[in-house]
């Protein structure tokens, strides 16, 4: 199920992606995924793995890896068969890629720019705000415009793949009609309630079954690891107290911005809005945005005042801050999902404070990092490791768990016996009704509806989504398996079912013939890729280390 849930993320729409927030932007300039401070040269550094006889770099992998969860960087409570999910996914991409090359598959900058354009994150009054979009790319998330640019023109490109892909794919005339029928034929059904506070309340765990809970489910336990850092901040001066922006300055910002600057009658007729009304708004934009580009940019100076010469000479953080007369601040210890809210900072800054790294000259200093009030830069500190701890400290934790998976099995046990029950009264000639009453169970009749359009207010009821997808292959008189609606559950009698009207049927047709052609065309894409990555001769230098059991990985 966690594989599932994972690759329908993984497969999402390039504009949900966007919307989602999902991404990361750089300061100053990009350095990929898990780095920070300085940073190679992309084209150098460890093989990841050769494929098509041409070797990729571990930095080229991470990229690919990272455009391919959606530019998302850490992932927690993964698994190690998920985290092998990724890995395939991040080789198919690649092969898929270098095939979109060979082939001659291109992205124009219309293409790419059309695609933008329709997010609606990025429009104001109606149409895309450019600045609007690099403000979002750039203060909201981690990446660069052009790094944001670089991952939808490669999910344009495979979405073109999976286009041709799904040209060839056919559809069995039978296949496509029990498709049909199952979304429009017209259902009527009764519910029974399996209420779990009535079948199975809540039971009392005994010292021994909280124990061993813990003991088979530790990492449920387990304290994530903290870090505090070390860091000197850069005040962002009030937008008011910086100079005002010169009257061409003004010009230029307003032209570059009619499209935010106007409004749309209902006739759809564009209205600019006069330069006069908005220039005080603009006048404050252009401020507030200066005073954070100087403080970044001192913020930057900085940082590379840190870096070592040709000699490898190096100025140390603390001795840096005090020629600069800046306080250190050593921040509390805070985990990933924690943060530090009272600096008011983003994700930003507690995704490059865990990435610190002492050890490593490379890792142990910060981008500038932009905050609500200053600019920061980090300097590694110390950490306190993930652990599981004693069961003495979370013995009642663990009692509660264990209480409710002791609940669970007997909700499970009890709705199965029920369910074989009303079964065979069912068998025996009974209604739904009376073979739910011996059991409590308050039945409830859903007007006919059809799968394809019950998520229309009028046809709509509870625990639909659970139970269309459950009852449309059933026929007139059959019983669902239990429904687990959470925290209760369900079963469903199909009363009746009710061939469609033959024109209804016809007009879905097309709609469900592209709905197959996508789920089929992103299982072929990925068997595809995968004959991509054999016909060019991976070789994954982790897996051929992992067999070597090097204890590195």
């Amino acid at each position: 199920m966690l594989i599932t849930k994972f690759n329908r993320v993984i497969r999402s729409r390039v504009v949900w992606l966007i919307l989602g927030g999902l991404f990361a932007f750089s300061l100053v300039w990009f350095v990929g995924p898990n780095t920070s401070g300085c940073s190679a040269n992309a084209s150098t550094g460890p093989e990841e793995g050769i494929l098509n006889g041409k070797p990729v770099t571990t930095r080229e992998f991470a990229m690919a890896r990272y455009f391919e969860l959606g530019m998302r960087q850490n992932l927690p409570d993964l698994s190690d068969e998920v985290r092998e999910q990724i890995r395939q996914a991040t080789w198919r991409r690649l092969a898929a890629l270098q095939e979109a090359a060979r082939l001659g598959i291109a992205v124009t900058d219309t293409e790419l720019a059309t695609m933008i354009r329709r997010v609606p994150a990025f429009s104001a009054n109606g149409g895309f705000d450019r600045v609007q979009y690099e403000t979002a790319i750039q203060r909201q998330y981690s990446v660069d415009v052009g790094t944001f640019e670089e991952f939808v023109r490669q999910n344009i490109a495979l979405r073109k793949l999976q286009a041709l892909l799904q040209s060839a794919i056919w559809h069995t005339p039978s296949e496509v009609a029990a498709k049909l029928n199952n979304i429009t034929d017209a259902f009527s059904i009764e519910l029974a309630e399996l209420r779990r506070a009535r079948l199975a309340p809540m039971p009392d765990a005994t010292p021994e079954e909280a124990r061993k809970y813990f003991d088979a489910n530790p990492e449920r336990f387990r304290v994530p690891e903290k870090v505090s850092v070390r860091y000197v901040q850069f005040p962002i001066p009030k937008p008011e107290d910086r100079p005002a922006p010169a009257d061409e300055v003004i010009q230029s910002y307003y032209d570059a911005n009619k499209e935010r600057y106007s409004t749309i009658e209902t006739n759809g007729t564009v209205t600019p809005i006069p330069m006069e009304t908005v220039k005080a708004e603009i006048v404050s934009n252009l401020q507030a945005e200066a005073a954070i580009t100087s403080t970044r940019e001192q913020a930057m100076e900085f940082v590379l005042k840190l870096q070592p010469d040709r000699f490898g000479n190096a100025t140390t953080f603390d001795a840096l801050s005090a020629q600069q007369g800046m306080a250190i601040h050593t921040s509390q210890f805070f985990s990933a999902a924690e943060g530090l809210p009272e600096l008011k900072v983003g994700r930003d800054f507690v995704r490059q404070a865990v990435s610190l790294d002492r050890s490593s000259r490379d890792k142990d200093i910060s981008n500038p990092i932009i905050g609500d009030e200053a600019v920061y830069v980090l300097a590694a500190h110390t950490n306190l490791p993930s652990r599981i701890p004693d069961f003495s400290e979370v013995s009642d934790r663990a009692s509660g768990f264990a209480a409710v998976e002791k609940q669970e099995e007997r909700f499970k046990e009890r709705c199965g016996e029920i369910r074989d029950a009303v079964l065979s009264a069912l068998a025996d000639g009974s209604t739904f009704d009376d073979a739910c009453k011996p059991h409590g169970l308050s039945v409830s009749n859903v007007p006919p509806f059809t799968v394809y359009d019950s998520n229309e207010e009028t046809n709509s009821f509870a625990n639909a989504e659970i139970v269309k997808p459950a009852i449309m292959t059933l026929q007139k008189g059959s019983l669902s398996t239990v429904l687990h609606t959470e925290p209760d559950a369900l079963l469903v009698f199909v009363r009746d079912r009710r061939p469609a009207d033959p024109l209804v049927a016809t007009s879905l047709r097309p709609q469900l013939l592209a709905g197959l052609d996508n789920h089929r065309g992103e299982i072929v894409f990925a068997e595809w890729a995968d004959h991509l990555l054999q016909g060019g001769r991976l070789v994954d230098r982790r897996l051929s280390a992992k067999n070597r059991g090097d204890s590195d990985l």
